[in-house]
C-alpha cells in the first residue's frame, strides 16, 4: 500500500515532494519490519537526500528521517553510526521545537540505548534520568510511559550491578502499569509516531 501510495504521489507531484520524502520514510519503516534492512536503509537515505534538498538542512521531518536511520542501524549493530544521528536529531528537535516536544524523551531514550549497547553505562543513565524528567515533566508520575523510561533506567543500573537501585524503579514501573493499560500501538499512518520493536520511530 505505501508502494502504491508512493507511486500516486509520484504522478501527481513529481519525482520530489515533501508528501514523497515522507512515503519513503514510512515505507522504509516496513521495509525494516519486514527484515529488509538493505532497503530499508536506501530507503531512509532517499528520503533523507529529498528532505534535504526540499526543506533545507534543518527541519523537523529531516530529524525524524535522521531517527529513524539512526534506528535500523542500531539494530545492525553500527552503533556509532547510531549514536551520530541520534545526536543530530536531538540536537535538530531541539532547536526547532523546543526542550519541551514530546518527540525529545524518545529520542533521548533512544540515543541513550546506543551508548548502553557500547557499554558506557554512566553516560546511557544520565541521559536517561533526563528522559525520564522530561516524561515526569510532560506526563505527571504515573503514564505508562513513565514506566517504560523508569525500565530502561532500572536496566543501565542492573547492568552497572546496582540491583537494588534498579529493583526499586521496576516495582516503580510496575505500579505504574497496574493503574494504567498499556496502549495498543497504532497501525503505519496512525499517528504522529510508531510503536517499535526497540527504538522509537517517527512517520
Amino acid at each position: 500500500m505505501y508502494r502504491e501510495v508512493l507511486a500516486l504521489e509520484q504522478k501527481l507531484y513529481g519525482r520530489e515532494h515533501p508528501d514523497i520524502a515522507r512515503a519513503l520514510n514510512n515505507l522504509a519503516i516496513v521495509l525494516s519490519e519486514r527484515g529488509k534492512p538493505d532497503e530499508a536503509e536506501a530507503t531512509y537515505r532517499e528520503a533523507q537526500a529529498m528532505q534535504r534538498r526540499l526543506l533545507g538542512q534543518e527541519h523537523p521531518e529531516i530529524a525524524k528521517s535522521l531517527n529513524n536511520l539512526a534506528a535500523l542501524l542500531a539494530r545492525r549493530g553500527r552503533l556509532a553510526e547510531a549514536e551520530a544521528l541520534y545526536r543530530e536529531a536531538l540536537a535538530m528537535e531541539t532547536k526547532l521545537l523546543g526542550q519541551e516536544h514530546p518527540d525529545i524523551p524518545g529520542l533521548l531514550t533512544n540515543l541513550a540505548g546506543a551508548v548502553q549497547k557500547q557499554n558506557r553505562l554512566v553516560e546511557a543513565e544520565a541521559i536517561y534520568r533526563e528522559a525520564l524528567a522530561a516524561q515526569k515533566k510532560r506526563l505527571g508520575n504515573e503514564h505508562v510511559d513513565v514506566a517504560r523510561s523508569l525500565n530502561s533506567l532500572a536496566g543501565v543500573l542492573q547492568a552497572q550491578g546496582r540491583l537494588k537501585e534498579a529493583e526499586a524503579l521496576r516495582r516503580e514501573a510496575q505500579a505504574i502499569r497496574t493503574k494504567q493499560p498499556e496502549p495498543q500501538p497504532l497501525p503505519p499512518g496512525g499517528g504522529a509516531s510508531q510503536a517499535q520493536p526497540s527504538d522509537q520511530q517517527f512517520q
